[in-house]
């Protein structure tokens, strides 16, 4: 990414007629370019005049030929101890994406680029857990069977983050689990999770309470109400009858401006009560709840195949073209 926004060409057959800088969100253009710098479609930058990596030995080499050891440590070979830098590849290799890690010897992550109070929301965290365990295995494996077939040095660095790396990121940041929360939650380290039922709380779900029913008994649900307010919870009422209730709760109290409740003229199916939050509804306050619209039912397209399903070898059967047969 070398822009910050987007740009559009417009072509007029083999020729660029207009550059323009849009906006994602609206499609408008924000300002005609003359030109652009379109830049290199790799994962890494390297120069002539730069900072290069030798693939062979894995040592940084500048423009003046001075070499600076990238991996330092000894191997041990047959013969004895070898202090020569590990080989990873043959010297005439062209350095590509599968070099990254002997260019950046810390890999990073989408989190390593989000503001320190981002919130991050995980969907079904056990499930993603269990993919990062799979997909991590999988490389495990298949590292252990080059290095055995010797197309892959012992200490080529890892390419990718680990789970426990990345539960390590996201234990240090806000973290919203979608779905009901589960205790069985493990990393692959010895510590702790940082997704503990002790450390991350519930799931979502699981922190969402109902409100009390009222059935349109009106002085208990405005008691309610009152009790709620000098509790300092915050409250917001969605109903078909705003105007109705919006007078009832200033007749009780009207010495506070602005109101401490929130009216809303609209029909929703259910409220709802998370922390200090309460979102009450009609079908809470008079047991009405939104009608479900009602849907034309639709005829289920089957596929071709779906005709023979329940045919057996030997059934007689009638072809268009051909007539009796047997199947």
């Amino acid at each position: 990414m070398a822009e910050a926004r987007p740009v559009r060409l417009d072509f007029f057959g083999d020729e660029i007629e207009t550059i323009r800088r849009f906006d994602p969100a609206t499609q408008r253009t924000i300002e005609k370019l003359e030109s652009i710098l379109i830049t290199p479609a790799r994962e890494y930058l390297t120069t002539e005049e730069g900072t290069q990596v030798d693939t062979y030995t894995g040592r940084h080499v500048d423009t003046e030929h001075r070499e600076a050891s990238l991996w330092d440590g000894t191997r041990n070979t047959q013969h004895g101890s070898d202090t020569s830098p590990p080989r990873y590849s043959s010297p005439d290799t062209e350095f590509t994406e599968f070099h990254i890690p002997l260019l950046h010897t810390f890999p990073a992550s989408l989190f390593d680029y989000l503001p320190t109070k981002a919130m991050i929301a995980v969907d079904d965290l056990s499930l993603v857990e269990g993919m990062m365990d799979e997909v991590e295995e999988q490389a495990v494996r298949y590292r252990n069977e080059s290095i055995e077939e010797g197309t892959l040095a012992a200490g080529f660095p890892v390419p990718y983050l680990t789970w426990s790396e990345l539960a390590d990121s996201l234990g240090d940041r806000p973290l919203v689990e979608l779905g009901r929360g589960s205790d069985q939650l493990s990393v692959i380290s010895e510590s702790p999770s940082p997704f503990g039922r002790g450390a991350r709380g519930e799931g979502l779900a699981e922190q969402f309470g109902h409100i009390e029913r009222f059935a349109g008994r009106l002085k208990p649900f405005e008691e309610y109400l009152a009790k709620l307010v000098d509790d300092g919870k915050q409250v917001i009422i969605v109903s078909r009858q705003r105007g109705r209730l919006e007078e009832l709760w200033r007749q009780r109290d009207d010495t506070r401006h602005p109101s401490p409740i929130t009216f809303i003229e609209a029909s929703l199916t259910e409220g709802w009560q998370l922390g200090d939050l309460y979102l009450i509804t009609d079908s809470e306050i008079f047991g009405w709840e939104r009608p479900t619209p009602r849907m034309r039912a639709r005829a289920a397209a089957e596929t071709p195949e779906a005709v023979y399903a329940d045919l057996q070898a030997g059934d007689h059967v009638v072809h268009v073209d051909h007539g009796v047969g047997r199947f």
